[in-house]
């Protein structure tokens, strides 16, 4: 009997708490729908009424009586219900908080409720089941079933919040619209699923690019007589790859906490990954391995597979970027000119809309360009203290400008000049390092693979390379700060490689571990030579290919101003013809084009177009070529000629005007 009284109890609770619930929040959504359609609604109920009442305005107030009975009985439930349920909430919390030990979190005891709730449970499970997937391949140590527990936490308490705050702002304000917060603690429950989602995809895209280099690496190691799952701890222990990292931490924990094989652990994460390319990668290898393949061949044909889509990879950016500088000519130079050309018929009413141009095409078109760049992880960048004295700059050489010019073109031309140029001044020494390692490793790496086929001991030629000093001042740099660490007894296979090129850091710990594994063969370091040989001659490639569009940026402001200028002086020099009144039989047609003043604002609003379409341009050509717009060499010069063309526009006119005999 006690048994049943305790589950009657339990089910009383638990309707009070759910059924409840469900019931105050449909009476104030009730009463929302009431208000938003109050004219329809009192439209049909007087219309039902007249049937009753032949008086219609006797009807009209038997309806409007109805609807305000019925919305102060709703509103009552509403505003009674969030009473009750505030004190059974208070009171169902100190008996649960009773039931725990003395110090035990109020989130633990949350989850631990949701966890043994019937209907909280399902929600919760189907978070965690519409999520499971996305969150096993973003690589994140996060268990689904957490994942669902604690978004249904957010769920009860933002609801808990918002229905009090709804509350208050409608009573405040005289109106239901603030009901609609009740709709936002939804966004918890459909929130999970799209959030690794996206992380499960920037995953996928880490490891596109950096599965070439890791399989090479993987290729060297193997072949040295080390297996895959020691070349998994080598990446854990040589911070080289970002997502390669996650991947490799996540199979050796499935290794060597879940008891499975490194062969059931490497499909198993072939069948989670979303990268189709990894995916085949593990799956290939471990087939090969069970049947008994040459696992060797195998590795060496993939690495040339993933070395000639690299190649490919580059030489399709480049295209793709020749295709970017026709549209930088269509949205930059062809569109603006319409828009000046319009503005004839429209007295200048559009020319405003020429400041919109360069951030609307210019946001468009770097999206297009990032996502399509070949990515490394460079360490290249400014400090938060260099991007403060770069900003300051800015803002004191425009208001010196401001104050003594008081033009506000020169203002924001010259402005963003100075950011460009500080900004240029840091990156330089940082852009001159990764291009001084790039180009003196293919020639390390020939010196020491000759080193090697003679029997040298590659430390001891690393430290004699050192010594000499034959390449580049930043490769030397580093090499001597290896071979120190060597002399403090830090050996060569430990020492920490301190450049900002990543190829570099992939190059040298590679040689890193091919010291630590004792097999130094001479055909591993040709192979490592050839691979970053081919990589350095196609970004070389590349960047050959994408020489047009670096002098699209440069001509920029020079292609701009003599555009303008040319489309102003020569709509500027029609004259309205007009036929003479008292021509016998010849009517009087109407002018076609307005008379359009090009006052002193309209001038400036095209400067200013003009100086923001030359550093967004100038900021693409940084992105294409430099992987960052921090590096603003391209902006600096492309504003130099900008400034220069506005301050010599009086000049320039006349020698138009003349050229067009205007």
């Amino acid at each position: 009997m006690v048994i049943r009284v305790t589950e009657r109890r339990v089910k009383l609770a638990s309707i009070i708490s759910y059924d409840f619930l469900f019931l105050v929040l449909l009476s104030g959504l009730l009463n929302l729908i009431i208000t938003i359609f109050r004219e329809r609604l009192l439209y049909v109920l007087s219309s039902f009424f007249q049937y009753i009442v032949s008086n219609p305005s006797v009807a009209l107030g038997d309806a409007l009586g109805f609807i305000f009975v019925l919305q102060a009985l709703l509103l009552g439930l509403f505003i009674g219900g969030i009473v009750i349920l505030s004190i059974s909430f208070t009171i169902n919390l100190t008996r649960i908080r009773s039931e725990y030990e003395e110090g035990v979190p109020l989130s633990t005891i949350l989850r631990s409720r949701i966890i043994t709730s019937s209907r909280l449970g399902i929600i919760a499970n189907w978070i965690s089941e519409r999520s499971k997937r996305y969150i096993n391949a973003s690589a994140d140590l996060e268990s689904p079933t957490e994942v669902g527990v604690r978004y249904v936490a957010y769920f009860l308490v933002s609801l808990l919040v918002v229905i009090p705050v709804s509350l208050a702002l409608s009573i405040a304000l005289l109106s239901p619209l603030p009901f609609l917060l009740i709709f936002f603690p939804l966004t918890f429950i459909f929130y999970p699923e799209q959030k690794y989602k996206s992380r499960a995809r920037e995953i996928r895209d880490d490891i596109q690019d950096e599965i070439p280099f890791f399989v090479t690496l993987i290729t060297i190691i193997n072949a040295s007589g080390t297996t895959i799952y020691e070349g998994m701890r080598k990446i854990l222990q040589f911070p080289i790859f970002k997502a390669m990292k996650k991947e490799a931490l996540l199979i050796i924990r499935d290794i060597e906490f879940f008891g499975k094989s490194p062969l059931d652990a490497l499909e198993h994460r072939s069948r989670l990954t979303l990268n189709r390319d990894y995916s085949w990668f593990l799956a290939g290898y471990s087939s090969i391995i069970r049947s008994g393949g040459d696992i060797e061949a195998y590795l060496f044909q993939k690495a040339r597979e993933f070395l000639n889509w690299l190649q490919f990879r580059w030489r399709f950016y480049s295209e793709r970027t020749s295709f970017l500088g026709e549209l930088i000519v269509i949205l930059f130079l062809i569109f603006p000119m319409f828009l000046i050309a319009l503005a004839f018929f429209t007295s200048g009413a559009v020319i405003s809309f020429l400041l919109i141009i360069p951030i609307l095409f210019g946001t468009i078109l770097y999206t297009i360009t990032a996502n399509n760049r070949p990515r490394y992880m460079d360490s290249i960048g400014l400090t938060k203290l260099q991007l403060l004295i770069g900003f300051i700059a800015a803002l004191l050489t425009a208001g010196v400008i401001e104050i003594f010019l008081d033009e506000i073109y020169y203002a924001i031309g010259l402005g963003l000049l100075s950011f460009s140029l500080a900004s240029t001044i840091f990156m330089y020494n940082q852009i001159r390092e990764i291009n001084d390692v790039e180009n003196s490793l293919p020639q390390f790496l020939r010196d020491i693979t000759e080193f090697r086929k003679i029997g040298y001991d590659l430390s001891r030629a690393i430290k004699t390379l050192a010594e000499e000093k034959r390449y580049r001042r930043e490769f030397n740099r580093v090499l001597n700060e290896i071979t120190k660490q060597d002399s403090m007894g830090i050996p060569i296979t430990r020492a920490k490689i301190n450049t900002r090129s990543w190829l570099g850091k992939f190059s040298l710990t590679t040689v890193q571990i091919l010291i630590e594994s004792g097999a130094v063969r001479p055909d591993l370091l040709e192979y490592l030579t050839e691979f970053t040989l081919n990589f350095i001659q196609s970004k070389k490639e590349a960047f050959s290919r994408m020489r047009a569009y670096q002098v699209l940026g440069i001509l920029t402001p020079l292609l701009l101003i003599a555009t303008i200028l040319i489309a102003i002086v020569i709509i500027d020099s029609f004259t309205i013809v007009t036929l003479p009144t008292n021509t016998v039989g010849l009517p009087q047609f109407p002018n076609i084009i307005s008379q359009f003043i090009l006052s002193p604002v309209i001038l400036a609003e095209m400067f200013i177009f003009i100086l923001m379409s030359t550093f967004a341009i100038g900021l693409l050509v940084t992105k294409a070529l430099y992987g960052t717009v921090q590096y603003m060499i391209m902006p600096a010069i492309g504003l130099t000629l900008a400034v220069l063309s506005i301050h010599f526009f009086s000049v320039i006119e006349p020698i138009i005007l003349k050229f067009f005999s205007i």
